[in-house]
């Protein structure tokens, strides 16, 4: 069999199994087991698969057949630009996330306008997309990270050191145990209210962690604990910048207009729903 055969193979196995996009699900599969970049597989699409090969390929369809997210059995997804490591221990960095990142580095150029440093935290941080890209396209060298998780910021630290950014990781509920004030805060808690999560496509209610997704009866419980902490944990002029779920803009905006915060605003991701709400600490 060649792996153009094996890859037509998996693709109506993916199909039959009502995978989303089976083609590009099994090209991407295919490259795997074969080592291969895109210009790889398009020069060897006719050579014969070896057999351990097309074994390992077998075994990768049946788990994103089981609808496995196809990011974990790669094991990888690019976020802004950079490589991360990403497992059933954290969300899956994506594309919308990348709104949140835009936006904190925003907030770095005009806070850079009046301080020299600037002190940095993402709080939730999974993976350490967000952390990890904001403070190294950022150029800041004061940043920590919290995560109610210690196998995710096993992740995260691998993910640093990845990306050669020295982020410090703590295990912590939000800002429990930290010390001082910070010019930015980001986060993306769980925001999916609890009765909705298991009419997500089973990508995500199935594997990924749950302690990420659930936001409470209305998705807003984490909203509203961090931005009742917030204005104590945040310079004058400081900048909370969250992610929210698209229908939350309203409802996180008022919560931070409640608080004090000016300059509050609700930003679209690509697809124009609502992704990013931020504000700035009053002075």
């Amino acid at each position: 069999m060649t792996y153009f055969e094996a890859y037509r193979r998996a693709a109506a196995e993916l199909e039959a199994a009502g995978v989303p996009e089976p083609a590009l699900d099994a090209r991407y599969l295919t490259e795997y087991v074969g080592d291969m970049t895109e210009a790889q597989y398009l020069l060897a699409r006719d050579e014969e698969i070896p057999a351990d090969s097309l074994s390992r390929l077998k075994e990768l369809i049946r788990r994103r057949s089981a609808r496995e997210p196809i990011q974990y059995i790669l094991g990888s997804q690019e976020f802004m630009g950079l490589p991360f490591i990403c497992n059933k221990d954290c969300l899956i960095p994506r594309q919308d996330t990348e709104i949140l990142a835009e936006r904190a580095l925003e907030a770095v150029k005009v806070l850079r306008r009046d301080r020299e440093r600037l002190r940095y935290l993402d709080l939730c941080t999974g993976s350490g997309c967000v952390a990890i890209s904001v403070t190294k396209l950022g150029n800041i060298t004061d940043a920590e990270a919290t995560d109610i998780s210690g196998a995710a910021l096993a992740v995260a630290k691998k993910n640093a050191e990845l990306n050669g950014t020295a982020v410090r990781l703590i295990e912590a509920d939000l800002f429990e145990g930290l010390q001082g004030r910070y010019d930015i805060i980001t986060a993306n808690p769980p925001y999916i209210d609890t009765g909705l999560i298991h009419g997500l496509i089973p990508e995500i209610w199935k594997y990924e962690p749950m302690t990420a997704l659930d936001g409470g009866e209305d998705g807003l419980v984490f909203y509203r604990r961090i931005v009742n902490e917030a204005p104590e944990r945040l310079t004058p002029g400081g900048w909370l910048v969250f992610e929210i779920g698209d229908t939350q803009g309203e409802a996180v905006a008022a919560l931070m207009k409640a608080a004090g915060f000016e300059q509050v605003a609700v930003h679209k991701d690509l697809a124009g729903l609502d992704r990013v709400v931020e504000g700035k600490q009053n002075c």
